[in-house]
């Protein structure tokens, strides 16, 4: 597969040149997210969160926690020790 960047409409796009037609497949398995909040796009062109993909599509429930990183970033008062 090459990819190359092209303007349409003074709109910057990117276009695929496929090599062959497996690569079409491949492409299927390409989820895509959105680099700032997460989300991912649907067919439609609407946005859901990844939580509620998952779920939708896993048969999965989401829970939340904190790693330890964003623990000590967003609650530096907390602590380990705490």
């Amino acid at each position: 597969m090459t990819a190359g960047i092209i303007e349409i409409e003074s709109k910057r796009a990117v276009i695929l040149y496929l090599e062959d037609i497996g690569e079409l497949f491949e492409l299927r398995k390409i989820i895509p997210v959105c680099m700032k909040c997460g989300k991912i796009r649907y067919s439609d062109g609407t946005w859901l969160r990844f939580e509620k993909y998952i779920e939708e599509h896993m048969g999965v429930d989401m829970s939340h926690s904190l790693c330890d990183a964003c623990l000590e970033k967003y609650y530096p008062e907390s602590g380990k020790d705490a």
